[in-house]
C-alpha cells in the first residue's frame, strides 16, 4: 500500500506548481510561513483524529462489554428468526460458544413444546414486537430455563455488519426462574387459602366502617342472612332486625377505635328456628372489618345440657355425701358395738371356763358328764381365743400394733394346734408331721422362735387349722421348720412350710390372702390367711402360697429372728 505521500505526489501536477522563481523573497518567504501555519494545523487535527478514534475504540469496548456480560440475553434475529448476533449471557444459557451460535435458529435452542409456539407467532412478534411479551423455555447445558422475551424492531443502524440494511429484532430474554417460582408458589398459596376458606365452617362478611357488605364466604348458605348476591352493598339495617343492626354498628366502631377485635353473641331467626351465632369483628384497615360468624347453637345447647347434668352430678355427689358420712357414722358404731361385745362376752366366757371344773369337783359325775364338761371348756377357750384373735386383728387393720416378740416354744405351739384340729384328723384319718431342717453340718435349734405371744399362735392356728381342712382323706400334713441366712439380710430367717396334698381353687389363688376370701366352705369366714398375712407383715415377715395338682398346696411364712443371748 502505498503511503500518503506517495499519494498526493500522484495527484499534483504540473499545473498545480507555484512559479517560484518569479516569486519575491518577500512572497517566498510570506509563503514558507502559509505552509508551516498550516501543517500544524493538519498536526492538531490528526492529534484530534486520535483521541476520538481512541474514544471511539473504549465506547466500542465498553459495549462489547456490556453486550457479552449482561446480566440478560441479547439477540439479533431476521425476520426468519435466525440468530445474526448473540452475547456470552445467551451462550452460557444454551451451554455453546458464540461461535457455534451464530447462523442457526432461535427455535433450534428451544423445548420441543415451545418451539411450534415460537415458530407460530415469530412472524407477527417480529412485525409488531411493541408492548409484547413471549414466555418460552431455552434448553439449557443442564435443564429447562424459562424466559420471558421481550423485542424491539430494529432497521439499518448497523451498516457495518453484512446485515446493515435489512431490519432486524432486537431480542431481549430474561431468566425469570425466580419468577416462575415464585408465581407458582403464590398460586399454591391461593389454592390452599382457596381450599382453607372452603373448609372453614364460619361465614365471613367484608363490611365497610358505615356497614354496608362488600363481600362475603360461607360454605353453608343457612349461616347467611340472605343470598350473596341480594347482599352486595346492603345496609346492616336493610339486612339484620333494626336493633340487632345498631348494636353490631355499635362493635364495629368499637373495632376501629381500638384495633382490637370485639364479640357478639345474637339470636336470628332466618326461617328454619332460632339459631345463636358468635360474631368476630376485627378491622382490617382505617376503612373496613372483617366478621367471622359461627353458628354455635349445637354448643350452646350442648352446653346448657353439661350444666344440666353438672347440676345432677353435684347434687348427686352431696347425696353420695351424706350417705358415706352414715356408712362412716353406722361403721364406727358398728366397731364401738364389737369391741363392747367382745369386752362384755368375756365375762360369761369365763364363767363357761371356770364352772366345768368347779362343778367336777363338787359332784360325783358320770365319765360320760365329765366329758361333757370337759367339751364345755374347750369351747370356752374357742370362743375366748377368737375373741382376742378378733381384737388382734382390728388392731392390725387400726394400726394400733405395737410389736412386742419374746421367745416362745415352737413345739408346744404345733402341738397344741394338733391338739385342737386333733378330732379333724381323726376323722379324715390326717396325719399331721413337724420337720426341722438343718443349718450347716449340725441340727437346727428350733425348739423356740421370736415372735408375739398374742399373735403367732393364731398364725400357725390358722395355717395349720386350714390345711388340715384342706387335705384329703388318709394323707399327711406337713410342718417344715428351717432355719437359713440370706445373704442380703444381717439378721436369720426362720422359714415354716406347711404342706398339704390339696389344691386351692383356681377361684382365688389371686386373692388367696385377701379379705373374706374363700371357696367351699359352708362356715369359712376367709379371715384365715387374711390375718395369717397381717400378723407375717406385723413380724416384719412374709408369706407366700404355691398350687400345683402334682405338688398340692405349700404356705411359706419367713419371719426374721434376732441374735439369742447366751
Amino acid at each position: 500500500m502505498r503511503t500518503l505521500r506517495e499519494q498526493a505526489e500522484a495527484r499534483v501536477t504540473e499545473h498545480d506548481l507555484l512559479p517560484v522563481e518569479t516569486m519575491s523573497p518577500a512572497e517566498i518567504k510570506a509563503l514558507i510561513h502559509d505552509y508551516q501555519v498550516h501543517q500544524i494545523e493538519l498536526q492538531i487535527q490528526n492529534e484530534e483524529l486520535r483521541r476520538t478514534q481512541n474514544l471511539l475504540e473504549e465506547a466500542r469496548d465498553r459495549f462489547d462489554q456490556l453486550f457479552n456480560v449482561a446480566p440478560v440475553g441479547y439477540l439479533v434475529l431476521d425476520d426468519h428468526g435466525v440468530i445474526l448476533q448473540v452475547n456470552e449471557t445467551f451462550a452460557g444459557m444454551v451451554g455453546l460458544p458464540v461461535r457455534k451460535i451464530h447462523g442457526q435458529s432461535l427455535s433450534n435452542f428451544l423445548s420441543p413444546d415451545d418451539r411450534t409456539i415460537f415458530l407460530g407467532r415469530f412472524r407477527a412478534f417480529f412485525r409488531s414486537p411493541e408492548g409484547k411479551v413471549m414466555d418460552l423455555a431455552v434448553a439449557g447445558a443442564e435443564d429447562v430455563l424459562p424466559v420471558r422475551c421481550i423485542g424491539r424492531r430494529e432497521f439499518g443502524i448497523m451498516p457495518t455488519t453484512p446485515w446493515g440494511g435489512q431490519p432486524y429484532l432486537l431480542l431481549v430474554l430474561s431468566d425469570i426462574r425466580g419468577q416462575v417460582a415464585a408465581e407458582e408458589a403464590l398460586r399454591r398459596s391461593e389454592e390452599r387459602n382457596r381450599a382453607m376458606l372452603r373448609a372453614v365452617p364460619d361465614a365471613m362478611f367484608l363490611h365497610c366502617r358505615s356497614g354496608a357488605y362488600l363481600d362475603c364466604r360461607s360454605s353453608n348458605p343457612d349461616q347467611l342472612p340472605a343470598s350473596p348476591e341480594s347482599l352486595s352493598g346492603k345496609r346492616l339495617d336493610e339486612v339484620l332486625p333494626p336493633d340487632l343492626a345498631e348494636v353490631m354498628l355499635g362493635r364495629f366502631a368499637d373495632a376501629m377505635a381500638s384495633g382490637e377485635t370485639q364479640m357478639l353473641e345474637y339470636e336470628l331467626d332466618q326461617g328454619i328456628g332460632k339459631r345463636v351465632f358468635e360474631a368476630r369483628i376485627t378491622p382490617v384497615d382505617n376503612q373496613q372489618l372483617l366478621t367471622i360468624v359461627r353458628d354455635v347453637t349445637q354448643q350452646r345447647k350442648m352446653e346448657d345440657v353439661l350444666l344440666r347434668r353438672e347440676r345432677d352430678f353435684r347434687s348427686l355427689s352431696e347425696t353420695l355425701q351424706l350417705e358415706l358420712s352414715r356408712r362412716e357414722r353406722l361403721e364406727e358404731l358398728k366397731d364401738n358395738v364389737a369391741r363392747i361385745v367382745r369386752h362384755d362376752l368375756k365375762s360369761p366366757l369365763n364363767a363357761v371356763i371356770n364352772l366345768p371344773a368347779l362343778i367336777a369337783e363338787s359332784e360325783t359325775l358320770s365319765e360320760h358328764g365329765l366329758e361333757m364338761l370337759d367339751m364345755i371348756s374347750v369351747s370356752g377357750h374357742k370362743m375366748l381365743n377368737l375373741l382376742n384373735e378378733s381384737v388382734q386383728l382390728y388392731k392390725l387393720e387400726a394400726g394400733d400394733y405395737s410389736f412386742q416378740g419374746e421367745w416362745l416354744d415352737l413345739g408346744q405351739e404345733i402341738q397344741r394346734v394338733g391338739q385342737e384340729v386333733e378330732h379333724l384328723l381323726r376323722r379324715k384319718r390326717i396325719q399331721l408331721h413337724t420337720e426341722h431342717g438343718k443349718l450347716g453340718a449340725g441340727q437346727a435349734d428350733l425348739s423356740r422362735i421370736f415372735g408375739d405371744k398374742a399373735l403367732l399362735p393364731f398364725l400357725l392356728s390358722n395355717l395349720i387349722k386350714n390345711a388340715v381342712e384342706a387335705a384329703p382323706e388318709d394323707t399327711i400334713v406337713a410342718v417344715r421348720a428351717n432355719l437359713h441366712q440370706p445373704p442380703e439380710r444381717h439378721e436369720s430367717e426362720v422359714e415354716l412350710e406347711l404342706h398339704n396334698w390339696g389344691m386351692v381353687p383356681e377361684a382365688i389363688r389371686d386373692t388367696f390372702f385377701e379379705k373374706y376370701a374363700t371357696h367351699g366352705k359352708p362356715d369359712g369366714t376367709g379371715l384365715g390367711t387374711y390375718s395369717a398375712m397381717l400378723i407375717a407383715q406385723a413380724h416384719r415377715g412374709t408369706i407366700s402360697m404355691t398350687t400345683s395338682h402334682e405338688g398340692g398346696t405349700t404356705i411359706t411364712v419367713r419371719l426374721p429372728q434376732p441374735r439369742r443371748s447366751v
